[in-house]
């Protein structure tokens, strides 16, 4: 009887700590973790970007299944590249590089739907929109060991403020810990520009992925 109610006591266990929210609850989840963002359709090739993300969501159970949350988060974002310059005497590579790092900082606001699919296991889809908060260009000049310039400078006039993305992921918890991952897919642009006359804000959107760790309260 005993080694009955020990195998009771332990599968309860096992199933509230992979429980999710009851039904009707609200809980809160502090998150902090990594993103790697880029712009798609730079003029050179563009490499991934890593910073600090910081937030937190609210989350309500409306079924056993589903559940929809909103939260807000502070993203380090942007993007880096670089262009080789060519040696004006043979029109070559080789003379140096003018490489770039983009700096730029959003408030991300996810609004997403939860499904749970398995105990602790949800697959979630939704819609982000993003409020830029700063963006600054770092550039580098290289040219033959001869010249090494550098320079920072502010490229927020450049930047749409709001910036509209479809984030879907996964996220797993155990004893109230969640690890979640999700991938951004940039649905606006992030330069201003009329589409229509100016070719190089077409198509140059966010985009990126973002991993997390939290505690559900």
């Amino acid at each position: 009887m005993k080694k009955i109610m020990t195998l009771i006591a332990a599968i309860a266990f096992a199933a509230t700590s992979f429980a999710q929210g009851a039904v009707g609850s609200i809980s809160f989840v502090p998150q902090i973790g990594l993103v790697g963002t880029s712009i798609t359709n730079m003029p050179y090739d563009a490499k991934m970007k890593f910073g600090l993300i910081a937030g937190a969501e609210a989350e309500y159970q409306i079924t056993n299944m589903f559940s929809v949350s909103a939260g807000a988060f502070f993203s380090m974002e942007g993007t880096k590249y670089e262009k080789a310059l060519k040696n004006i005497l043979d029109d070559k590579k080789g003379a140096g590089a003018v490489s770039c790092d983009l700096k730029n900082n959003y408030i991300n606001v996810p609004i997403m739907v939860n499904a749970y699919v398995l105990p602790g296991l949800a697959v979630k889809v939704g819609l982000q929109p993003s409020f830029l908060i700063s963006a600054k260009a770092d550039g580098q000049l290289n040219i033959m060991d001869f010249i090494n310039a550098a320079e920072s400078k502010d490229m927020k006039d450049l930047y749409n403020t709001v910036d509209l993305a479809l984030p879907i992921g996964l996220s797993y918890e155990y004893a109230n810990v969640r690890v979640d991952a999700r991938y951004n897919i940039g649905l606006t642009n992030v330069y201003k520009g009329d589409e229509k006359t100016d070719k190089n804000s077409n198509g140059q959107n966010n985009s990126g992925f973002q991993v997390t760790v939290g505690f559900r309260f």
